[in-house]
């Protein structure tokens, strides 16, 4: 009738259920009743002195030593400081819910609302602790079994939350400064924008995010070298600051460079983080998958396969083979059309390179396509880009071709213009392309147009067909989009292919001809006066010199557009 024994029966009864099977079952459980019923009758009986033997003192005495006093109040401290913790994670839920993303701020329709916004978020987030919450600090303290001395670990402790809190507070706050500055960009209210970058320094939540916000809207607002200039010195007063200069910094300053032209100033910021020395501030940059697409975007820029690759690489060895995503072989496919326009021969190399990538991702999105076609496109070769589109049919791990797809493919029948297709082939090309997306159900877009608007003029081909283009454009007014400059331009060059082949076809109409040309500038002009579409200077110097090029008398005609 000691424990000990009653330890033993039970002991046996598991193991014998642990090798038994299921037909065994009946016996375990008349074991387990004869079991509980001698343990019932043990607890039962009344034992003054009960004398218990060293093999049951070891059977029962706990596997841990007892744990001094300091370390009990430990224990009791950072229980407390948990529930604490709890319990703001609980309040911040119900209270900060709205401001966790800056939805509000995109969404708002007039700077006031966005002024509210940022004032009832700075009221939440970076004012001192509400009176509830002190009561329930003071209420913590009092029933604790342990009272916190200032002096003990669990003030550290709570002075190390409170600043882990603040500073997450200041982030939150910072980034919502940051998408208010850009939204300002949006709607136009420059001068707002710059009111709300300084009340962000005032109330130091300037964060490296806030200034490349003030960046992006000084490029938005006025884009020249000027502005260029008043960025960079923008960004040399952070480095005399010795403020962290963070992605998304380099991310404005070099797209924004890209812009203007300005690749010397960009290619200075590139090799100023190819060259980084401190590994980890290495490591963030190549970790930043918005900087590794700008930075792939300026290679394809200036055309440079070589350092694309290279940079490929690096952050290979930087992050490892699998940080590598579908993006860097698509800015890489980028770059290689890019440089196609010297270099045909550079298709093999596209080519692998896209091989490359289905290894390193066998279920790749479509944009990885439209590169690889854009390739196709400056050879050209129209058949490769249709049978590129197949394969997307045919393969289950490829995506469905989408609009962007079938764009890419149309825009490179319009690079058949110095090496024309036969007439029936060229319009058959077109048709099958049609085909494929009525087969897709795949709506016409504003770039789908645009291309259809330039292969109407005939350039492609040697053949056009205006009709076709006024039945295109009604059907892009019937469904709802707008004309743009893109577009506009389409309808232009379009007109002047017309007119080309009309002219060449019979020179002695030179006069008419130049007649109905005009009559065609004049209803694309109106048209750009519905939408207020205006043409830069380098556009207008483009069609005046086509026009001279027809009719050799530029000083006769006026362009208004």
């Amino acid at each position: 009738r000691s424990p000990s024994l009653l330890l033993r029966k039970m002991k046996s009864v598991y193991k014998f259920a642990r090798r038994s099977t299921a037909r065994h079952s009946l016996a375990i459980e008349r074991e387990l009743s004869r079991v509980h019923k001698y343990r019932f009758s043990i607890m039962q009986e009344e034992v003054k002195n009960p004398e218990i033997s060293e093999s049951d003192q070891e059977s029962f005495s706990s596997p841990l030593p007892a744990l001094p006093e300091e370390e009990v109040v430990k224990f009791r401290t950072r229980k407390l400081m948990e529930k604490r913790s709890r319990r703001d994670a609980a309040l911040s839920n119900t209270k900060h819910s709205r401001f966790h993303d800056n939805s509000e701020i995109f969404s708002a329709s007039s700077v006031h609302e966005i002024d509210e916004y940022l004032n009832e978020l700075t009221r939440n987030r970076l004012s001192v602790k509400s009176d509830q919450s002190h009561i329930m600090d003071l209420l913590d303290s009092l029933v604790s079994e342990t009272p916190i001395d200032a002096d003990s670990d669990a003030a550290t402790v709570n002075a190390t939350e409170d600043h882990k809190s603040s500073q997450s507070d200041l982030a939150t706050v910072a980034n919502a400064y940051a998408a208010a500055v850009r939204k300002c960009g949006f709607m136009r209210e420059w001068q707002h924008g710059y009111k709300l970058v300084e009340d962000a320094k005032r109330m130091k939540v300037a964060s490296p995010k806030v200034y490349a916000a003030l960046i992006w809207l000084k490029m938005e607002e006025s884009p020249n070298f000027d502005t260029l200039n008043e960025c960079f010195e923008i960004y040399e007063d952070l480095q005399t600051k010795k403020t962290a200069l963070t992605p998304l910094i380099f991310c404005e300053l070099i797209k924004s460079c890209i812009n203007m032209g300005a690749f010397g100033k960009a290619d200075r910021l590139v090799k100023l983080i190819e060259n980084e020395s401190h590994p980890g501030r290495k490591r963030q940059f190549m970790d930043s998958y918005t900087l590794r697409n700008v930075i792939m975007h300026y290679f394809a820029s200036t055309q440079n396969v070589k350092r694309a690759l290279l940079f490929m690489n690096s952050v290979t060895q930087e992050l490892g083979a699998e940080a590598l995503s579908e993006l860097e072989f698509t800015g890489a496919l980028s770059c290689i059309a890019s440089a196609m326009e010297k270099d045909a021969s550079l298709i093999a190399a596209a080519e692998k390179l896209f091989e490359r990538s289905l290894k390193h991702n066998p279920t790749p999105r479509a944009p990885l396509f439209v590169a690889l076609i854009n390739c196709y496109g400056h050879v050209p070769d129209i058949g490769s880009c249709l049978e590129c589109v197949e394969n997307m049919y045919n393969n289950e791990q490829w995506p469905m071709p989408d609009e962007n797809v079938f764009t890419a493919v149309l825009r490179v029948l319009t690079r058949y213009y110095h090496h024309p297709l036969d007439a029936k082939e060229g319009w058959e090309y077109l048709g099958n392309v049609l085909n494929m997306m009525e087969r897709q159900k795949i709506e016409y877009s504003e770039h789908t147009f645009a291309a259809l608007f330039r292969l109407c003029g005939g350039g492609f081909c040697g053949q056009s067909n205006m009709k076709r283009l006024h039945k295109y454009y009604e059907m892009m007014i019937q469904k709802g989009i707008k004309l743009n400059q893109r577009s506009a331009s389409a309808l232009l060059t379009a007109g002047f292919d017309h007119h080309k082949l009309r002219l060449e076809a019979a020179p002695e109409k030179k006069e008419s001809i130049k007649k109905n040309l005009m009559k065609h500038v004049e209803w694309v002009s109106e048209e750009c006066n519905k939408y207020n579409i205006k043409f830069s200077a380098r556009h207008r110097q483009i069609f005046e010199s086509k026009v001279h090029e027809l009719f050799e008398i530029q000083d006769e005609l006026d362009l208004t557009i």
